[in-house]
């Protein structure tokens, strides 16, 4: 996951949560005291998964970029030769696209 990735992933999982909130409010509403603290109990839950989950893949992100960096060190020319490679498909792919219209 690219770090520039990781917020757009955190902000739809607040928008989740927001959303799953709601609707628990909603449904504590109607079902009485002990379905709201039973429903209050999940959310609080949830919440607590999804900050987890946004610690998590914030550190495999960081790990991920450290790894990649270390192998382009290691490996220079071969770095060259795949971001050249990398760089003729996506014009291959661009110039398609043009003509295709």
């Amino acid at each position: 996951m690219s770090p520039s990735a990781t917020p757009r992933i955190v902000r739809h999982i607040d928008e989740v949560v927001d959303d799953f909130l709601t609707e628990l409010k909603y449904a504590s509403e109607e079902l009485g005291d002990d379905a709201e603290a039973t429903l209050t109990r999940a959310a609080a839950r949830l919440s607590a998964a999804a900050h987890e989950f946004e610690t998590e893949a914030r550190l495999q992100a960081k790990a991920a970029s450290k790894s990649a960096a270390r192998e382009i060190r290691a490996h220079p020319v071969a770095a060259a030769a795949i971001a050249t490679a990398a760089a003729a498909l996506v014009g291959l792919a661009v110039a398609r696209n043009t003509t295709a219209m």
